[in-house]
């Protein structure tokens, strides 16, 4: 929809920069606005219902769209990596980059990223930080284990150092003073991760709905509650998304591609990608790969590593995983093994012939 103003805003931690510019004449004004809601309200009010105001993705944008909507000004977010080269390529101000942002956004040419909802990205506040909990539960427990490994000639007499008998182990291990000093921090900040990490999970499964979607993706071979939930809140709606192969790429599940002279080379996967749907992925890719069975994404990673080492088949099954979930969705149906024959077909020819295993990690 075209409007009579097209609203450029360089953002930062404290102030904007809003470059209005009347689409018809193309004359421009310019306000430098603090971040005080009656202040944004007031320079933005003559706008209302007929101005499109874009800004760039950057970490603190979710406020400014919620504002942008509720007074009736349509907000686009701009894609950060794709818009600094069409602004201008050598020189940077805040000037250049709001002037430019409303001027792509009123030829129709702003390289945009999508916008989720206020539902979806409250529900990826929580289930983000259930993810950064376990991470820094798995981040202590490892430097546990290193720290035994270091002290101790003999591994310890139980599998489970964290049970109750490994933690009753631990008191009693013989180290260095600073060492039992820290192996002690290291076991308090474990006990008070763990309550944060089961709130997070009864939030979860409380507050956040349990839609037909996620009940799709729960049965997706390694993939739980916890992990459907991670998937759908990150993807949002599965019509953004043109292709299986724009899921994967999104996903960071698709190798870089360099082709000439009919060569073609195919690299590590790429890091601008959503870390968060790639990490659901590769974990359920995980829980396939220490839990064999008969089923497809376990014989497409027994026949992948063999030939291409464990990183890479993990990878595989979490590309197979993702684009079995884009396909689910889009047709609403539960995973079938028979669906995905052919994709065991695949990895028993050479990865001249077919591309769909050609996957490879650096």
């Amino acid at each position: 929809m075209e409007y009579p103003y097209s609203i450029g805003i360089d953002m930062h931690r404290r102030y904007s920069l809003l470059s209005v510019k009347e689409t018809r004449t193309g004359s421009r004004i310019r306000h430098r606005v603090e971040h005080r809601l009656p202040e944004l309200h007031r320079v933005l009010q003559p706008y209302r219902g007929c101005a499109a105001a874009a800004v760039e993705a950057t970490g603190n944008w979710y406020w400014l769209v919620n504002e942008l909507e509720a007074l009736g000004i349509e907000p686009h977010l701009a894609h950060p990596t794709a818009t600094t080269p069409l602004i201008n390529p050598r020189h940077k101000t805040d000037r250049i980059d709001a002037d430019g942002i409303s001027d792509l956004l009123a030829q129709g040419l702003l390289p945009e990223s999508w916008i989720a909802t206020r539902a979806v990205r409250d529900g990826r506040e929580l289930l983000r930080a259930r993810m950064a909990w376990v991470a820094l539960q798995t981040q202590t427990k490892n430097r546990i284990h290193a720290l035994v490994a270091r002290y101790c000639p003999t591994p310890p007499p139980m599998s489970d150092l964290f049970g109750a008998q490994g933690r009753a182990w631990l008191t009693q291990v013989h180290v260095p003073p600073h060492a039992q000093f820290v192996l002690g921090q290291a076991q308090t900040w474990l006990a008070q991760l763990r309550p944060l990490i089961e709130a997070c999970e009864a939030r979860i499964q409380a507050i956040v709905r349990t839609t037909p979607q996620t009940q799709l993706l729960d049965t997706l071979p390694g993939v739980g509650t916890i992990l459907a939930m991670v998937i759908w809140y990150e993807l949002g709606t599965v019509t953004r998304f043109p292709t299986h192969e724009h899921f994967c790429s999104y996903s960071g599940l698709a190798p870089i591609i360099k082709a000439s002279g009919g060569k073609i080379r195919f690299g590590q996967t790429p890091k601008a990608s959503n870390h968060f749907l790639r990490w659901a992925f590769v974990e359920a890719a995980n829980v396939i790969a220490s839990h064999p069975s008969d089923r497809v994404p376990d014989r497409l990673f027994a026949a992948l590593r063999h030939r291409r080492g464990a990183g890479t088949a993990i990878v595989a099954v979490a590309r197979h995983l993702a684009v079995a979930a884009f396909h689910m969705l889009r047709k609403s149906e539960a995973y079938r093994e028979d669906r995905w024959a052919a994709q065991w077909q695949h990895a028993q020819q050479p990865p001249s012939v077919h591309g769909s295993v050609r996957i490879r990690t650096r």
